[in-house]
């Protein structure tokens, strides 16, 4: 199962493929929202849980672009990066680099994307160092009761 939506950080950046070879979260207009829709629609598909041991649902996030399929993979220093790929049709192992756990947060309709290589790692957003304007997609520490933020994403169509 697939669907596909917008990725917002809680101070309202876009996610989007910057180019070919980062995720960056920026303020866009309706405007900009509607030129860039390639960029900024992610596909959210959906896996059967392979194990009990797992809790939420086992997702990996891409975006289409010029024909290609770019997930949103950890690259092993806390950053994500966008990987091309074809997404395996099912996940038997419980570790990936391009497997997150989505959960949505109790009270709200936001959610949460654990990796499943990286055990208390969640998607997160961190401001660039030049531009504090926008935002890179990145996995931050935390307990998974511990407020944070940067770690929580709104989906919305």
């Amino acid at each position: 199962m697939c669907f596909n939506r917008k990725l917002q950080s809680n101070d309202d950046k876009i996610l989007l493929l910057h180019g070919d070879t980062e995720f960056q979260a920026r303020f866009l207009s309706i405007r900009e929202q509607q030129q860039c829709q390639n960029d900024c629609i992610f596909n959210i598909h959906i896996y059967n849980n392979s194990s009990t041991e797992i809790g939420g649902r086992a997702v990996m996030l891409y975006v289409k672009k010029n024909g290609k399929m770019m997930v949103a993979c950890c690259n092993g220093d806390n950053g994500i990066c966008p990987k091309q790929m074809d997404l395996p049709k099912e996940i038997k192992e419980n570790k990936h680099e391009a497997l997150f756990i989505m959960n949505k947060l109790k009270g709200t309709d936001r959610y949460m994307f654990e990796s499943t290589m990286y055990q208390n790692k969640f998607l997160g957003f961190e401001p660039l160092d030049n531009d504090p304007n926008l935002n890179k997609l990145v996995l931050r520490s935390k307990g998974y009761d511990e407020p944070d933020d940067s770690c929580e994403v709104n989906l919305y169509e």
